[in-house]
């Protein structure tokens, strides 16, 4: 039984810091989601050389790219048109000074609505650390 005070994201991201897996949190998302729905992975490849033309309802981003304000801020300006109407947005190592902002700044600059958000974050930034916090946003455009 899932408390009500967690979520179904954070039960998950729980259970994979205990069992210290780094990948489970993804696989689990993914996994999950290849069953019921049409997913895309991108792997390895700089965001600004793909081809958006293609994408499109995406209700699930996933951000595990460059950790700085500007090329966050630049991630989301490129995919969100490929958004559906109310996406789930995940941004990876939000521990990391400008994530969250970058985050914020283009969805303010692209008129978007945040329905929610929550960051889950450790003590501290590491660089050292797999595992540097998240920034997870539901928007409706």
């Amino acid at each position: 039984i899932v408390p009500r005070t967690h979520s179904w994201l954070e039960i998950i991201f729980r259970s994979c810091l205990k069992k210290k897996i780094k990948y489970s949190f993804m696989q689990k998302i993914m996994n999950d989601y290849k069953q019921k729905y049409d997913v895309e992975r991108i792997f390895e490849n700089d965001f600004n050389n793909i081809d958006i033309k293609n994408f499109n309802d995406i209700d699930l981003f996933f951000y595990d790219g460059p950790h700085d304000k500007e090329n966050t801020y630049n991630a989301l300006k490129k995919f969100y048109n490929c958004f559906s109407n109310v996406s789930i947005l995940i941004f990876d190592d939000a521990n990391w000074i400008g994530v969250t902002e970058g985050v914020n700044d283009a969805l303010r600059d692209l008129n978007s609505n945040i329905i929610y958000s929550k960051h889950i974050l450790n003590e501290i930034e590491d660089a050292s650390m797999w595992w540097n916090g998240l920034y997870i946003v539901v928007i409706e455009k």
